[in-house]
Parts: C-alpha cells; structure tokens; sequence
C-alpha cells in the first residue's frame, strides 16, 4: 500500500512540476516578451536564467514522472526509497526554484519601469 501511495505522490509533483512548466513556457514568458515588444525595448537578459530554471524543473518533473511509474510497476525497497528520496529532494527544490523563476519573470518588468 505505500508502494502506492508513495506512486501517486511522485505522480503528482511530477505532473505538477510539469504542468507550472508549460504554463510558465507558453502563457508567462512570451507575454511578457509581448510587453518588451510594445514598449520598444530590447528584450532582458535575465530571461536566459528563465529558460534553464525551467529546464531544471522539467527534467525533476521527469524524475518524479519515472520514479513514480518504477513504483508503481515494479514495488521494491530500492525504488521505494529512491522514490522517497527523490520526493523530498523534489519537494525541497520545487519551492526554491519556483520562487527564483518568479523572480526573474517580474524583475524586468521593475527595470522597465525605471526607464520610462
């Protein structure tokens, strides 16, 4: 039973982490490449940091994807303690990475503000 729910756990961060990513990739980034755009500036180089903090959540989203199948499909101690081990790691990180891709999503905005 806690192969189980431990599955559903990962499964859940995972499509969690992967779903802000999308959301993120797809609506935040190219509106506010929008607003540069209709301000007539040049686009921020922090966008950069942006894009390869989304790669990391994808690739942890990935990593909670597996592990959650690998406990599902095939419940032993080993992937139940890698599953918990990479819920925790996934749990710790998430937050930590969630807040500094909010912040260099917004902090462009602020210096576009400052140039007009």
């Amino acid at each position: 039973m806690r192969y189980k729910i431990l599955g559903f756990i990962n499964l859940a961060l995972g499509l969690l982490q992967s779903g802000l990513l999308l959301v993120y990739y797809f609506i935040v980034v190219p509106k506010l490449m929008r607003v540069y755009q209709d301000f007539g500036t040049r686009t921020p180089p922090d966008l950069n940091l942006t894009y390869r903090l989304l790669l990391i959540i994808l690739l942890l989203g990935l990593v909670n994807l597996l592990c959650a199948l690998a406990t599902l499909f095939f419940p032993r101690k080993l992937t139940f303690w890698l599953g918990v081990t990479v819920a925790g790691i996934s749990l710790l990180v998430f937050g930590s990475y969630l807040g500094l891709v909010t912040f260099s999503v917004l902090l462009p905005i602020y210096s576009l503000t400052s140039k007009f």
